[in-house]
């Protein structure tokens, strides 16, 4: 069994001077992968892609959002209700640790997260993108057909649950495969998972 790889920490200094935990795992100048934890989650819900293999050869993060985990959770509401102070936390990361085009992995409320770090920053310091059960959007920023008869993640109440494609089948590192565009109208889904595997093949 292999050594595991050199954990570091930092506190990165997020918008409005919001102190941000953050797990850095594998070669500070190989490829940088950004995990983002979706709503009343930490970085802890990324171990398994922590621990894998992907370490050896790529920049593993895993960061606490404001509010979460380790790092600060203001009681201001005002902390949370401005998509600027999200979309500078991001940015910050990737500034203070001089990332490089890093490809960010968002989970659940993480893609509303990446959204509004894409409205006011662009893509042009990323190298990818990733989407796990994300949604881009929710509250007054959600626009009608979120939710309407034709969204996708609409479902029926008589539909019966079915196992999510998204679902791990393993602690490999098949977070590669984009399973996030594989939602289909009408369907109910499993509830997402931090290590997605490739559809099975029909």
């Amino acid at each position: 069994m292999r050594a595991p790889a050199l954990e570091r920490i930092h506190t990165i200094t997020g918008g409005g001077g919001v102190r941000l935990h953050l797990r850095d795992r594998g070669p500070e100048d190989a490829p940088a992968i950004l995990f983002l934890h979706g709503w009343s989650q930490a970085h802890m819900c990324w171990q398994a892609q922590m621990d894998s293999d992907l370490a050896r050869t790529h920049r593993l993060l895993a960061l606490d959002l404001r509010g979460h985990g380790a790092s600060d959770k203001p009681e201001d509401p005002a902390a949370y209700a401005d998509g600027a102070l999200w979309a500078r936390d991001i940015a910050a990361v990737i500034e203070t640790l001089g990332l490089h085009r890093p490809v960010l992995v968002g989970w659940s409320y993480a893609g509303r997260v990446i959204g509004e770090y894409l409205a006011r920053h662009g893509d042009i310091a990323l190298g990818g993108l990733m989407l796990a059960g994300a949604i881009p959007a929710s509250g007054a920023a959600r626009p009608d057909w979120m939710m309407g008869p034709e969204s996708p993640g609409r479902m029926p109440s008589s539909a019966p649950a079915r196992r999510s494609p998204c679902r791990p089948r393993s602690t490999t590192a098949s977070w590669r495969s984009t399973c996030s565009a594989r939602r289909t109208r009408g369907a109910a889904w499993g509830s997402p998972s931090p290590t997605p595997a490739p559809p099975t093949p029909a």
